[in-house]
């Protein structure tokens, strides 16, 4: 009874120092009323394929492609009273607006400076309102055109069309992207955000602390730190990753450059690698496996009758490459210090180079280098 007391006079009493402190309940904001919104909408005409750069930091953006020669930008402001704006008013006041050429549209969407430059945040607010003014977690305008500088409470969202045959160039801050359709080019640099696309002909990204995940991409050069990168089928995927997870459900040439990455693959057709610490695991693996590295754990669980080449230069690594789908196929092995489990027969002394064939040896070769390394050829 005593403690129900305290919470109805507002607080709980606290034994600190000797001293009571009183402890303050939260209690819950009561909700906001009269609010009203209204959508936004700003477009710009320009060719069917032109390149739209958009520019944004700390706004979610949905990207949807018409058949229209235009690029609109739509989006919605909740606000209290009647604070006299006009949409361009609006449009100033929320840092969002497109210009530029019929052929180079540029939409920005926040205070996003270059490349190279210090990160800007958004000049807004330029003042500080009750937190009453914040409904369902959505930044609310006062009668002043003021709201609550808390981006923990502030969820911004814009809806960007363009046409369908344009080439998007983005740089995207502290935000998420979802394109909702398939594009043709895509550039993209990325930081402390995230990108989920559609299938996209040509895909150029550059990533730090940033997640990306794809459908189907035809062309893709990928540079990656300290994030994830997730593709379900990839015709020519060239990769430089640290730090980073890498997903592909099929990829048909893969080149990659990995420090420290962890890469699962379903299906592979080529990959040549350089790879330092970290895993590749590879499902099946269809033609050719060229890897040079240190650390690099190798995994493979299936190799296909038609796989010509595996050629591995490591060290200090853990090696699965089961032969037991193999009739005919050679192994060149060299290396000291090394545990090697096999199928077939292998020199009884240890760090001894040798080289085995097994049925014709015509098909599939294994030319593995890998000091102080774990090997198991079953």
């Amino acid at each position: 009874m005593f403690l129900l007391l305290c919470v109805m006079a507002g607080g709980l009493s606290a034994q600190v120092g000797g001293k009571k402190k009183a402890m303050p309940v939260k209690m819950a904001r009561p909700p906001l009323k009269d609010v009203k919104s209204k959508e936004i909408v700003t477009e710009f005409s320009c060719n069917d394929n032109a390149t739209v750069f958009l520019e944004n930091i700390l706004r979610r953006v949905n990207i949807r492609t018409t058949h229209e020669n235009k690029v609109r930008l739509v989006t919605t402001v909740y606000y209290q009273g009647d604070p006299h704006f006009t949409d361009a008013d609006w449009l100033q006041k929320l840092e969002l607006g497109i210009s530029g050429t019929p052929e180079n549209v540029v939409v920005k969407s926040g205070n996003l400076k270059r490349p190279g430059a210090k990160v800007a945040t958004p000049s807004m607010p330029l003042k500080r309102v009750p937190d009453t003014l914040i409904a369902n977690g959505i930044a609310v305008f006062d009668s002043s055109g003021n709201w609550v500088n808390r981006k923990s409470d502030i969820r911004r969202n814009i809806t960007l069309y363009v046409p369908a045959g344009v080439k998007l160039d983005i740089e995207n801050k502290y935000a998420d992207i979802n394109l909702e359709n398939n594009v043709n080019e895509l550039k993209l640099r990325l930081a402390n955000g995230g990108v989920t696309m559609m299938d996209v002909q040509k895909l150029t990204v550059i990533s730090v602390y940033g997640n990306v995940y794809a459908r189907n991409v035809v062309n893709a050069d990928i540079e990656i730190t300290n994030g994830r990168y997730k593709a379900k089928n990839s015709d020519a995927l060239i990769i430089n990753s640290k730090n980073s997870a890498i997903e592909l459900d099929m990829v048909n040439q893969l080149k990659m450059v990995s420090q420290a990455d962890q890469y699962e693959i379903e299906e592979a057709n080529e990959i040549v690698a350089t790879k330092n610490y970290g895993d590749l695991r590879v499902t099946g693996l269809k033609s050719l496996l060229d890897l040079t590295g240190i650390n690099a754990n190798i995994k493979i669980r299936s190799i296909s009758p038609g796989t010509h080449l595996i050629k591995i230069d490591d060290q200090y690594a853990d090696l699965r490459l089961p032969v037991d789908n193999l009739k005919d196929y050679t192994v060149s092995f060299e290396g000291k210090g090394c545990n090697i489990y096999a199928p077939f027969e292998k020199p009884t002394t240890p760090d001894t180079p040798f080289d085995v064939t097994v049925g014709t040896g015509r098909t599939t070769s294994f030319h593995v280098k890998c000091n102080n390394c774990t090997v198991d050829f079953k």
